[in-house]
């Protein structure tokens, strides 16, 4: 069976909250309303909202806990599914994400990034290392090297007419 992987903009609608299983693993959920906004004849309206249960495990779910609340407009990217549930008698089917990326929405919020122990004790995060910081720019600092293909190009000195080699 193939994951189905989606992006959702929405806002929180509720408070994150934490469940720590005997494993020490740790999970957190809340709930995102996503709604549609549709132009008409009479202007701009809201569509049809798609409310869904967010999952985030273990790190990303305590980084949740400490810089989200009810009301936030988030992006959340994960893997989308449905399953079933028997309530008071009937079937129902629930659609929840299983987070692996989330954060605030930018457009309708601003935010100040602080990295994590983790990340910055050096632990995987997919990401490249960041070179030191240096004193001589950017170049003395690391991020061009000779065989950089995305180095900056350096022009030709120009002639007298100002035209460069």
């Amino acid at each position: 069976m193939h994951a189905t992987y989606t992006t959702l903009v929405g806002r929180m609608i509720t408070a994150p909250e934490k469940q720590t299983y005997d494993s020490g693993a740790s999970r957190v959920t809340f709930r995102v309303a996503c709604t549609e906004r549709r132009r008409g004849n009479e202007g701009w309206g809201d569509g049809e909202t798609l409310y869904i249960t967010v999952r985030c495990w273990r790190q990303l779910g305590e980084n949740i806990l400490g810089s989200m609340s009810v009301g936030d407009p988030i992006i959340a990217y994960g893997k989308v599914f449905t399953r079933n549930v028997d309530r008071e008698g009937s079937r129902l089917s629930v659609t929840e994400m299983e987070a692996s990326a989330v954060g605030p929405d930018l457009r309708w919020a601003t935010a100040v990034v602080t990295r994590t122990k983790a990340a910055a004790a050096g632990a995987p995060t997919g990401l490249p290392e960041m070179p030191a910081e240096s004193s001589d720019g950017p170049e003395g600092a690391g991020f061009a090297t000779p065989d950089d293909p995305w180095a900056p190009v350096e022009a030709a000195p120009a002639d007298e007419a100002g035209v460069r080699a």
